[in-house]
């Protein structure tokens, strides 16, 4: 994916120039947090070579007490979906025992820190990637798998400045940003926001029902 190394800059510029005393959140996928130094996958523009993740990067920048990330609990996937439970459904089955409140906790000192990180398939058989607290600093569970419903789309933040702001990075990597989207013509917001709308007011299904099938 393009724009790790610049994401990195812009939250490093962002934290060393801001004048008031609050923490700073970054929000992203945890494939582009995890704190391994081996160098992560779609971190990179296309054919180039793959770099650290953001997360990784952060941590070089400022320390790695000053950079804490936490992983929400989720399936083993990839870029193009998702496979199966993580460490074959142990945390799953540990969280079900425990009645399945909502919980967070440090990962350091824990049975889950312990276990290798395997959330990600593409880096799971690399044993330079370490275990879960290497990656991460807590583990947050909201709700058992089985329970979520399809997530919504947020789209009232697009806005004509998004789509502008798609378009360029799409041509970065000479890539057609209505065809990302499967849109007939120019890309505007109107055409991404009325298909997100119509999934949004259908009904909901569970999120993750084939992997509990």
């Amino acid at each position: 994916m393009v724009g790790t190394a610049w994401r990195r800059y812009e939250i490093e510029h962002a934290i060393k120039t801001k004048t008031d005393k609050r923490n700073c959140l970054f929000i992203t996928g945890y494939m582009h947090a995890h704190k391994s130094h081996v160098p992560g996958m779609y971190s990179s523009a296309w054919e180039q070579e793959p770099a650290l993740t953001a997360g990784a990067q952060l941590v070089q920048r400022f320390s790695n007490k000053d950079v804490f990330i936490v992983f929400q609990h989720v399936p083993m996937g990839t870029n193009f979906g998702f496979l199966g439970l993580v460490r074959q459904g142990l945390f799953d089955a540990v969280f079900e025992i425990a009645g399945n409140k909502p919980v967070a906790f440090y990962l350091a000192g824990s049975p889950f820190g312990a276990e290798p990180f395997d959330a990600g398939f593409e880096v799971c058989f690399d044993n330079r990637v370490g275990n879960y607290a290497d990656n991460f600093d807590a583990y947050i569970l909201l709700q058992p798998l089985k329970d979520e419903v399809e997530d919504c789309m947020l789209y009232e933040i697009y806005s004509d400045e998004f789509i502008e702001e798609l378009k360029r990075r799409a041509t970065l990597i000479n890539q057609d940003v209505s065809r990302w989207f499967g849109v007939e013509g120019e890309l505007t917001k109107e055409k991404l926001i009325e298909p997100l709308k119509e999934e949004c007011e259908g009904e909901k299904k569970k999120r993750w029902s084939y992997l509990f099938e």
